[in-house]
């Protein structure tokens, strides 16, 4: 009895184990974390767990995922967080993914019909019915999907922009037009490192 009741403990801290936290919010005005069946309104600190559901609504919010990937949401954008992966559903993003000394990070941003992975670098995402929009600000993202067979990776690179069409299943490259200059600002290497429990 005393055997399962250790058992039991520890997949409970598991399934609750924190993998990140909000950082800052803008135009505090309707952000929530749906979590399971209960809507919690953002606050600064607020610990993530994975399958959170993050809604930004009016609010622009600045999210980090340990180890090192900050995580900016603009207006009317919704996330979905996991340890190592980001399930983007609408809106705008800014992602920037900081390696720690020792320690490799593999992050992948996903939608419905793409995803982005990248172990160092800063990007920013657009997701409309039409279009999935690239632009990278440093750093190489290695870009794939299920309806797109290559023979070599697709890889973006620093000041390059890229689309993937929805309706057509397609990878068109084009140039580096960012869209997201108002995001909350990201947070320096060394502050980020001193978070991070």
């Amino acid at each position: 009895m005393f055997f399962m009741g250790i058992v039991m403990n520890f997949f409970i801290s598991m399934s609750y184990a924190e993998i990140g936290r909000i950082v800052r919010i803008v135009d505090n005005d309707g952000a929530y974390i749906k979590r399971e069946k209960t809507e919690l309104k953002i606050k600064p600190n607020m610990a993530l767990e994975a399958g959170d559901e993050v809604i930004s609504n009016e609010s622009r919010v600045l999210v980090h995922l340990y180890p090192g990937t900050q995580l900016s949401m603009d207006k009317s954008t919704k996330v979905v967080v996991h340890k190592k992966l980001i399930k983007f559903f609408k809106g705008l993003v800014r992602v920037k993914v900081i390696k720690k000394q020792g320690l490799i990070v593999q992050q992948i941003v996903a939608s419905e019909d793409v995803s982005f992975n990248l172990s160092e670098g800063d990007f920013e995402l657009a997701l409309s019915s039409k279009n999935v929009d690239l632009d990278v600000h440093e750093g190489e993202i290695t870009v794939s999907s299920p309806h797109i067979q290559t023979f070599v990776p697709e890889i973006i690179k620093t000041k390059e922009g890229f689309t993937f069409t929805r309706n057509q299943y397609s990878f068109l490259r084009r140039k580096f037009a960012p869209r997201f200059n108002n995001h909350p600002g990201f947070t320096r290497k060394v502050e980020l490192h001193k978070k991070r429990k």
